[in-house]
């Protein structure tokens, strides 16, 4: 059943009522929530389909940069390997990693699937590889354990073992990072461009913060031209407004408008940011999946995001005010703001009521 007969057998028959966790996702990527963003899927998918092309989504986190590629490689029915990089993660790791999850994709794909299935040379290398790296596992004084790179496990191999089997190699949050280690990154996307020509399908997408692209590109002038530098803008408050009204909807939830409104203007365009406070809101209603009988919701309901961030944030937000209180100009401040009922204060107007009161 495709997605929107699916929803639509949600909206209308209620068979296996869906769980807001299902609906409002804010760290996972969307699914029966989607919203699409038609022009920007157009460019990736483009780009997806030019041979040889490698690819890096960058820009805000939040702003839907795997939530949109997830979608797109499941709509084209690709398949695809994926790489989470953290500040501690090097290239080895990298590497390692690309390998591992090959290993664990052949071995599902032999019971799944021969849409994709490895020739028998690449099978063999991998079981070769896979044996080495057991063998040359080392134990430190610590009884910590590290895998040791084979040499037959070369960036330019595990390129044409991805390569052979038809895969897209999604690394993602590249950014983190050390910057020795994303020279190296930027030399992988090159091994990739230069075996395009045998294997023209396969693709690394790199996912990164916003300006790290252009990071990679520099470190490695060849890429130029033959990596497309794609940026995932913040959601547009149409998309935002939509993210709320569909959840609600999936969940037989009847939002009024300023809740809404509310949602999208606190949301700063974030999609991530707009299903953390759909959710709380749902939480704080007691709404735990969909219900046979409408609920109807007002502005009022809010208050539970509201709740919501300043619980999921008491540390941060503790720093922040210690922080800011330390200087008695900044105690000022937040107390002016706090009883303030305009929604917006210049600069010159915060002055004049510290001024004010002081007096």
């Amino acid at each position: 059943m495709t997605r929107p007969l699916k929803n639509l057998a949600i909206r209308l028959l209620n068979i296996s009522p869906i769980s807001v966790h299902s609906v409002f996702t804010p760290a996972t990527a969307a699914e029966a929530n989607y919203v699409s963003r038609p022009e920007l899927e157009n460019i990736i998918v483009s780009e997806l389909d030019t041979q040889g092309k490698q690819i890096l989504l960058f820009g805000h986190s939040g702003s839907g940069k795997t939530t949109i590629l997830r979608s797109i490689v499941k709509s084209k029915g690709l398949e695809y390997i994926r790489t989470h990089c953290e500040k501690a993660t090097t290239y080895a790791d990298i590497i390692r990693d690309g390998f591992d999850k090959l290993d664990h994709y052949y071995l599902n794909e032999k019971t799944i699937s021969e849409k994709q299935a490895l020739s028998a040379q690449v099978a063999a290398d991998i079981k070769v590889i896979k044996s080495q790296i057991v063998a040359s596992t080392e134990s430190s004084e610590a009884n910590k354990y590290t895998r040791m790179l084979p040499p037959q496990l070369t960036p330019q191999r595990l390129a044409q073992m991805i390569g052979e089997s038809g895969l897209i190699w999604i690394i993602e949050d590249f950014h983190k990072v050390e910057d020795i280690e994303k020279k190296r990154i930027a030399d992988l996307l090159k091994f990739f461009c230069d075996i395009a020509n045998d294997y023209p399908q396969s693709k690394i997408v790199c996912i990164g913060a916003c300006e790290s692209a252009n990071e990679l590109v520099a470190l490695e002038p060849n890429l130029k031209g033959r990596v497309s530098e794609i940026h995932v803008s913040l959601l547009s408050e149409e998309a935002i407004r939509a993210i709320a009204e569909n959840g609600f909807e999936l969940l037989n939830i009847s939002a009024d408008k300023e809740l809404i409104d509310q949602v999208v203007f606190y949301s700063a365009r974030l999609g991530s940011t707009a299903h953390q406070m759909c959710l709380d809101i749902c939480n704080g209603i007691g709404v735990s999946k969909r219900s046979w009988k409408e609920i109807k919701v007002n502005s009022n309901a809010f208050n539970h995001a509201v709740k919501g961030f300043i619980k999921k944030n008491e540390g941060t937000l503790s720093v922040i005010y210690e922080a800011a209180v330390k200087d008695e100009v900044g105690w000022y401040i937040l107390k002016t703001l706090s009883n303030n009922k305009h929604e917006k204060l210049q600069l010159r107007e915060i002055c004049k009521i510290i001024n004010m009161g002081k007096k």
